[in-house]
């Protein structure tokens, strides 16, 4: 028999311009224009998987593959949705076992999708909902519709055991083709499962299997073993799952995620999703045994963050590639590397800030490489490499430890003013607390200030606002949209000034530049400083120090040009209306005007966050200058960074401000510099601590910020 496969409501939401059609009229579109065009016409089916998986239609236009599929592919078993899986739907729904491929296909079309009742592998509609904020309310068919036409292709995560980043990192041959989202996603149902590939961070089959005896005996394939897992493995028997994860031991060492009541799913996933991001250890070990993705260039490198203790890293390099990584030391430190485990000959050198050649080890064949070396305060890279172009991986592990050869000095330094802002510490003096547990390395800068130990305690910056002073924020991003504020107090576009607050229709913040709402962006700074303070923890781009706070975007450009005399009025703004963070990543003249909204802000316990600026001068610029008695001077850990000054009332930290990744304009991301993108690092550990704190006075956070860093000698 034909199956239908159109569908004309998902067809009316998935083409605009079809909206006001009755069922009758989007019909005949489709079947006289829509279906020619290649237009989208139903969450169950795609005709461009269709083609690429089935070889014998590859020549197929869509109307030949849209018959095809209709009267002959669903009934013979064939692959028309990397979303569906009929021979999953059937052994998972009992009731359905003497259905054959075309009832199970009505079955799952009409109610199916609806009940809830699984029909994929790696796809599930309640994890999809709960990791994405915009999506909580939707019911099961809208999700799989959303999933459909633009989560899959938005790299959104829908599936606790596929990690789009991991599946690239792990598969070299997978990384060199340049595949976007969505055809990763067809390799991996195609190929990736059936083949053994690393996709995940908690899941490893070639690990499940040679663990556990039991699986090897039964000889299941690379696909029954990951259904085991999913069915029994993991939420009835909770098995360790690869080397970088043990749900036993991860619920076991944690007792916050003992005390919410988690099981071993709701463990694994929240691995999945936070914890790995947070540093939280899965195995008892604290190896990163799963794919870093190092970076080819000092750009993109692995950053360990600051290096205190060892690391120990598990990789290959590939035969005409090169594997960097990063740290930082806060303090003169005996360092050591060892390379080891070599499948092949394989030498690393030890790099300085600027990529220069300090120190390399090169011996023969697959002997160990070593360098030991008394390091100076400062960022550093590793360069592994192999020896020649040999056509095949080289896997390695990589173990790194710094020990400091004398306790940090207690002084204020005319270069780096208090030292290295670090969030862990600041937040454990926040609430009286002993200092926080160091965590296992996963990378980035968040690393390098501590932040991953903040999160495992819960604090993500809940019931916080910050504003971001700059050239406006693309409030639509993907990874901002989630966290920007908003004004409860006023009607939309209503032109009133409903809440009285002297601004009218300021439901995301305002431009002082050309005195209206609109807070979209003149250029990409304040887009991208946003990104560093809270971009949304949603599994794609990047993750804010405070991923749960809200940004309330307030724009002082007009074509790029600052007008002073808005800072001063920006600033009262951002008090006026629930701001507890004001984060200024810019320069200015002094005026009267400016210290007096300064002293306003502290005189409202708001905390002021400016950058010191990037001209190797001997003092912060202004505003973060007047931070000998108002707020926060931020330098990068850089040489352009200008210094403190020799006056130890000035409360300046430095944070990291080379390379650093973040969001800009129109959902892409980019890589930046300066004391700019430092002080989104410094607003965020503040609005931690006010988040595990509220109560804490201006002058009280000054205190324990400069008082808690690490001192840089």
């Amino acid at each position: 028999m034909s199956v239908n496969l159109f569908d004309a409501n998902f067809y009316r939401a998935a083409n605009l311009d079809l909206q006001g059609f009755n069922n009758a009229q989007a019909l005949s579109h489709f079947q006289n224009t829509g279906l020619n065009e290649g237009r989208a016409f139903s969450p169950f089916v795609d005709l461009n998987f269709y083609r690429a998986s089935n070889a014998d239609l590859s020549g197929f236009s869509n109307r030949q593959a849209y018959e095809h599929l209709s009267n002959t592919g669903i009934r013979e078993g064939r692959k028309f949705s990397p979303l569906i899986d009929l021979n999953y739907y059937q052994r998972h729904n009992g009731d359905l076992a003497s259905f054959n491929n075309e009832e199970l296909f009505e079955h799952l079309r009409r109610s199916g999708v609806l009940e809830g009742r699984r029909f994929s592998l790696l796809v599930d509609l309640n994890f999809y909902r709960s990791v994405n904020g915009d999506l909580t309310s939707f019911n099961n068919y809208q999700a799989l519709q959303h999933l459909q036409t633009s989560g899959l292709a938005e790299g959104r995560r829908f599936s606790p055991f596929f990690n789009q980043d991991v599946y690239v990192a792990a598969n070299l041959d997978v990384a060199k083709q340049g595949w976007n989202n969505t055809q990763l996603f067809w390799h991996l149902v195609n190929t990736g499962v059936t083949e053994g590939r690393r996709f995940s961070v908690t899941f490893d089959v070639n690990y499940y299997r040679n663990t556990y005896p039991d699986l090897a005996q039964a000889g299941l394939n690379n696909t029954q073993l990951l259904e085991h897992f999913q069915d029994n493995g993991l939420i009835n028997e909770g098995r360790s799952s690869s080397e970088s994860f043990n749900v036993k031991y991860y619920l076991n060492n944690y007792p916050d995620l003992k005390a919410a009541g988690l099981n071993y799913q709701q463990a694994q996933q929240h691995f999945e999703i936070n914890g790995f991001r947070e540093r939280r250890l899965g195995n008892p070990s604290g190896e990163i045994s799963l794919p870093t993705d190092p970076g080819n260039t000092t750009n993109n490198a692995f950053n360990f963050g600051i290096l205190n203790g060892s690391r120990i890293v598990k990789e290959f390099v590939g035969s005409n590639d090169a594997d960097y990584y990063r740290f930082t030391l806060g303090t003169i430190n005996n360092f050591s590397l060892t390379l080891n485990g070599l499948t092949s000959d394989a030498d690393v050198q030890l790099l300085d800030s600027n990529g220069n050649t300090i120190i390399s080890s090169y011996n023969s064949s697959t002997l160990a490489e070593t360098i030991n070396q008394q390091l100076n305060p400062g960022t550093y890279y590793i360069k592994v490499y192999p020896y020649q172009q040999s056509g095949v991986n080289t896997n390695y592990n990589l173990t790194l430890s710094a020990t400091p050869t004398s306790p940090p000095a207690s002084v204020f330094s005319s270069i780096y003013g208090y030292g290295i802002v670090d969030a862990a510490a600041a937040v454990a003096k926040a609430i009286g607390q002993s200092a926080f547990a160091n965590l296992a390395s996963v990378g980035g800068d968040n690393d390098t200030v501590n932040v991953p130990e903040v999160w495992a305690r819960g604090y993500t910056g809940q019931g916080i606002t910050v504003a971001v002073i700059d050239d406006g924020i693309d409030i639509n991003h993907q990874d901002l949209r989630g966290n920007i504020w908003r004004n409860t107090r006023e009607i939309a576009d209503n032109g009133i000034d409903d809440d009285r607050n002297g601004y009218i229709d300021d439901i995301n913040g305002w431009n002082f530049g050309l005195y209206n709402k609109n807070v979209l962006p003149s250029g990409s700074h304040g887009t991208h400083v946003a990104g560093t303070i809270a971009a949304v923890n949603n599994g794609i781009g990047v993750t804010g120090v405070v991923y749960n706070a809200r940004i309330m975007p307030i724009r002082v450009s007009n074509n790029e040009d600052l007008w002073v005399g808005n800072l001063a009025n920006a600033i009262r703004y951002a008090v006026d209306n629930g701001a507890r963070v004001i984060n200024m990543s810019l320069s200015s003249n002094d005026f009267p005007g400016l210290r007096e909204a300064l002293a306003y802000a502290a005189s409202r316990n708001v905390i002021t966050v400016s950058a010191a600026g990037n001209d190797t001068l001997l003092t912060p610029t202004y505003p973060a200058s007047y931070a000998t008695q108002y707020g926060i001077s931020v330098g990068a850990i850089a040489n352009f960074s200008n210094a403190a000054g020799s006056d130890s009332r000035m409360r300046h930290v430095v944070a990291p401000g080379v390379s650093v990744y973040s969001t800009t304009p129109n959902n892409t991301y980019s890589y930046d510099y300066g004391t700019s993108m430092a002080a989104g690092y410094v607003s965020g550990i503040v609005a931690l601590m006010l988040s595990a704190n509220p109560n804490l006075t201006s002058e009280q956070v000054r205190n324990i910020l400069t008082s808690s860093a690490s001192r840089v000698v």
